[in-house]
């Protein structure tokens, strides 16, 4: 069986970029009009299938990182997310999810951040006395 696949090229005829779509195919739908409508559905229907295959994975992988080790998975996944910020976004995510948590009557242990702090001043020291 072979899958339906809907792409980007000349043959799905994108819609008009000059302003509105032309809706005159849904008010008199043609065969070509109706199969594109096909492809798109199975199209579309594949990937929720594959969402949801991933998802369950996630869940899956996590769950077993939670039953297993007592991972926190939200912890993990902030912490995911926090390693693919840039190195010049990190700082002000860092100042800002101390504060908010202080603000929320959550502090922080100071011991926390104590170490990251004194690794940026000493990296601020070290590029000052390069110039």
């Amino acid at each position: 069986m072979t899958e339906n696949v809907i792409t980007n090229d000349d043959d799905t005829k994108a819609p008009p970029t000059s302003g509105e779509p032309n809706a005159s195919m849904l008010a008199n739908p043609d065969e070509e009009f109706l199969q594109r409508l096909r492809d798109a559905t199975a199209a579309l229907e594949n990937i929720a299938t594959k969402r949801a295959d991933l998802s369950a994975e996630k869940t899956a992988l996590l769950e077993g990182l939670a039953s297993n080790y007592a991972v926190n998975k939200k912890a993990m996944l902030a912490a995911i997310q926090y390693a693919d910020l840039k190195d010049t976004h990190k700082e002000n995510w860092d100042m800002t999810y101390q504060v908010t948590r202080r603000a929320l009557g959550e502090p922080i242990q100071n011991d926390l951040f104590e170490a990251q702090l004194q690794k940026g001043v000493e990296n601020a020291v070290a590029a000052k006395q390069k110039h």
